[in-house]
């Protein structure tokens, strides 16, 4: 393939994998997470517009042994129509009371509609593995169940599991 037909299919490859979504979508929910023996609850806000995401939580512990909170932001780029399904890539900024506020790094592919199931899968630089799946329960509402798998060997901490519920607006 010579140079100018090289100059010519970039643009129309780097389109279609950049591709904007059809609508955008925001989402506020609620979610129970347990890792090890502690069980977190939290709330969030999550939103997609023009490609372009943006989430923020906090969550806190419901053992009276611990007093622990935990707050969470991230901005991210999705790579295509989030309703049918497609890459995405974020970063990440969270603080909690056991550990020093941190940055983060992750790639990962998700489908968030307002109905229908919604799956997500990520990767992140702490060597952290998360898959989603959420289910349609009408009215732009939906229930939601998440493990985490931490892989690497330097964090005591090896699965955690959520359910969550989420509304669409």
């Amino acid at each position: 393939m010579n140079i100018t037909k090289k100059f010519i299919a970039l643009p129309i490859a780097l389109f279609l994998i950049a591709m904007p979504s059809k609508s955008d979508i925001s989402e506020f929910g609620f979610e129970a997470l347990s890792i090890e023996d502690i069980t977190f609850v939290g709330v969030g806000y999550g939103q997609i517009k023009n490609n372009i995401m943006f989430g923020a939580s906090y969550a806190t512990d419901l053992e009276d042994a611990f007093d622990v909170n935990m707050f969470g932001l991230s901005a991210g780029y999705v790579f295509g129509d989030h309703e049918a399904g497609s890459f995405y890539t974020s970063v990440s900024y969270a603080d909690s009371d056991l550990t020093d506020g941190e940055g983060g790094l992750s790639i990962g592919w998700l489908k968030v509609a307002k109905t229908g199931t919604s799956l997500g899968f990520s990767v992140d630089d702490d060597q952290v593995v998360s898959l989603d799946i959420g289910f349609d329960i009408g009215m732009d509402r939906k229930i939601s169940l998440g493990v985490l798998e931490y892989t690497d060997d330097d964090i005591d901490v090896d699965t955690a599991v959520s359910i969550g519920f989420s509304a669409y607006f």
